[in-house]
């Protein structure tokens, strides 16, 4: 009987010896090895870069895909002041790219371009850069509504700089399109305060005059999203009790 007591605690001893021993283990790997690896990134502090800031363009890398397209639309892989001169954009010396390997280290360029409407950064680490440079600009680029951005912005406290969204308060505005002037060429909108013709003397012409007293409907619509979270259709379908609205598209009749 004292044996098999003796034993007991010898197996108990030892059971309390190995779980300490996990509970080590297990902390060492933790703090040592697995944070280090799923960090957003580690700041760089000491790392020299071999650059001219005053002597060479600015580099912008777009660092994730938009949507399933690698170059986000653009007309080729890397895109310098030529693009931006025939854009006339007021600032041309920048190059645009989606190469990660046009500079020999990602802490090279000046700005990283993330489109967070995808849910990239949780789920596939090795996109998330390892290395950041103090002076890098980390930009947040989404065309989409709050509703539809998959990406879970509640893990990104203090990684991201600029925001590059359809808001008229971003840092860089993205929209879709603007409404320009047909004769000034200048852009209305989107603004905060759109300019506008104020008389309608402005605006006419003989032309349009006759296009407009020809028209015999009141609205259209052209659209394929339908059942969207902000409930356009019922918005679109209450207002059709009121007057006609043709819908182009898959969410209408007309094609």
């Amino acid at each position: 009987m004292i044996r098999k007591m003796k034993r007991n605690r010898m197996m108990l001893c030892l059971l309390f010896v190995v779980f300490c021993l996990l509970v080590t283990a297990n902390f060492l790997i933790h703090t040592q090895c697995l944070k280090p690896s799923i960090s957003y990134y580690k700041i760089l502090e000491d790392h020299i870069r071999d650059r001219r800031l005053e002597d060479r363009s600015k580099y912008i890398l777009l660092y994730t895909n938009f949507f399933d397209v690698k170059n986000w639309k653009l007309s080729a892989e890397t895109v310098g002041p030529d693009y931006f001169r025939s854009l006339e954009c007021p600032v041309t010396d920048c190059v645009l790219t989606n190469n990660r390997d046009l500079l020999s280290t990602v802490t090279d360029y000046d700005a990283l371009v993330f489109h967070i409407a995808e849910p990239w950064a949780y789920s596939l680490f090795e996109k998330v850069p390892k290395l950041r440079s103090p002076n890098q600009i980390y930009v947040a680029a989404n065309m989409e509504s709050p509703a539809h951005t998959k990406h879970l912005l509640g893990g990104d406290h203090h990684f991201f700089n600029w925001t590059m969204t359809y808001r008229l308060d971003s840092d860089v505005v993205w929209n879709y399109n603007n409404f320009v002037d047909a004769e000034t060429e200048v852009v209305v909108g989107p603004s905060e305060r759109p300019q506008w013709r104020r008389d309608f003397e402005e605006y006419y012409n003989e032309t349009v005059l006759g296009i407009v007293l020809e028209k015999t409907k009141m609205g259209v619509q052209f659209v394929s999203h339908c059942g969207t979270i902000s409930k356009r259709d019922d918005l679109v379908r209450e207002i059709q009790k009121l007057m006609s609205v043709d819908i182009y598209g898959k969410c209408g009749t007309l094609e």
